[in-house]
């Protein structure tokens, strides 16, 4: 067995971010939000609960049974990391709401990273107020909180109000809670114009912007402590498809551009300003011509933050050269699946960070999901890696 282990206790925690007296909660609401994860399943969802669960720290962490089962635990402290001493389980869409009732009843202060509809919980609950995060995090407030030379050409406009030019990019402006790409259609042909104007058709407004040569393609991450402080915690580089869908993200030496840093420092002073505390992070490109450009602000923790938490300590432990942080939708036996994360993990050549296991379901269908990071000493060699864990069932 590996005996090489991640000092945990020397990361930035959630604890050390939020500050004491408060309770996190990764979970979306159960009732249908339009425009997160709309082609998922709830497993899916409640697989996202675990994933802050290695860098949470002293801080209460509201998580689903299937992401925390012993099996779980055993594993990711094999992998050398602690998981979040105080955890607040539930099963089901009832259990999760009545936890929120009691917590609610006890006045307990709760980081939420997603707005839950009117009424499910008491607006006195939340720790950063929610017409502050549906602002921050509404696609039509890029306009006022990015810098003009940094934004794209772009309008806000009704969904009836659609151009009918290609290419562009059409993204639903709206309070409620968006993530993974949904609410983006990327439009290149009358097929793709013709799927967005059906989906954004009720919509209040949407955003119509100019479609752009990518060459690199960032995640800028900045925490504002309780404490008043602005870190950078660093930079990852995303996997996006054709279609606009976040596939993973990349982290090694490459030089950042220091323009889409001090882009993104910008923007966090100013929602600093405006009273956001936490984790943001920013999607900001650089173009063929080589301009820098956002396309998107997240006022959450996002799927790289926990590796950018981790990151310092996994270069010193593993000496990697390339990592690349991916999900899977597990294809094999879930124990098969354990053995063979289990025999990478010796090899020091994937740390899991995430396990949603199905055996403690409350869904009969449900399959095990894994995050995880792989590494290698270049990006080939992380690519073929992955190869083999499709190839040995793992997923896709």
């Amino acid at each position: 067995m590996d005996t090489r282990s991640i000092q945990t206790n020397s990361v930035l925690t959630l604890k050390e971010i939020y500050g004491p007296g408060r309770i996190f909660n990764p979970r979306t609401s159960f009732q249908p939000l339009r425009w997160v994860q709309v082609d998922y399943d709830l497993a899916h969802l409640d697989f996202y609960t675990g994933r802050e669960l290695v860098v949470a720290g002293d801080m209460p962490v509201l998580c689903s049974q299937a992401v925390a089962t012993d099996v779980v635990i055993k594993l990711l402290k094999e992998a050398g990391l602690e998981m979040a001493s105080e955890r607040y389980v539930y099963s089901t869409a009832e259990e999760y709401r009545e936890m929120l009732r009691k917590l609610s009843k006890r006045n307990e202060k709760i980081v939420l990273q997603y707005l839950h509809p009117p009424g499910e919980l008491n607006e006195k609950s939340y720790w950063i107020q929610p017409d502050l995060l549906a602002y921050l995090n509404n696609k039509a407030s890029i306009d006022q909180l990015v810098p003009e030379e940094n934004r794209p050409f772009r309008s806000v406009i009704k969904p009836s109000e659609i151009p009918h030019q290609l290419p562009i990019v059409i993204k639903v402006a709206s309070d409620e809670p968006a993530a993974g790409g949904d609410g983006v259609v990327i439009c290149r042909t009358e097929e793709d114009l013709r799927y967005a104007c059906q989906m954004f058709k009720d919509a209040e407004s949407v955003v119509v912007e100019e479609f752009l040569p990518i060459v690199r393609n960032y995640c800028v991450q900045f925490v504002v402590t309780a404490k008043g402080e602005i870190l950078y915690i660093g930079s990852s580089e995303q996997v996006v498809n054709e279609r606009g869908r976040y596939m993973g993200n990349w982290f090694d030496r490459r030089e950042v551009p220091e323009e889409v840093i001090l882009t993104g420092r910008k923007i966090i002073e100013r929602a600093k300003m405006l009273g956001y505390v936490g984790v943001a992070g920013f999607d900001i490109v650089i173009t063929q011509e080589g301009h820098c450009y956002v396309l998107d602000l997240n006022f959450r923790l996002n799927s790289s933050s926990v590796v950018l938490l981790l990151r310092d300590q996994i270069e010193e432990v593993y000496g990697a050269k390339g990592m690349h942080l991916r999900s899977w939708k597990i294809q094999c036996d879930f124990d098969r699946m354990i053995r063979v994360v289990r025999q990478k993990m010796e090899k020091g050549r994937l740390i899991p960070l995430s396990i949603y296991d199905p055996k403690a379901s409350p869904y009969r269908d449900a399959q095990g999901y894994l995050s995880g990071l792989l590494l290698g000493d270049s990006r080939e060699d992380v690519d073929h890696l992955n190869e083999q864990l499709i190839l040995e069932g793992i997923g896709y």
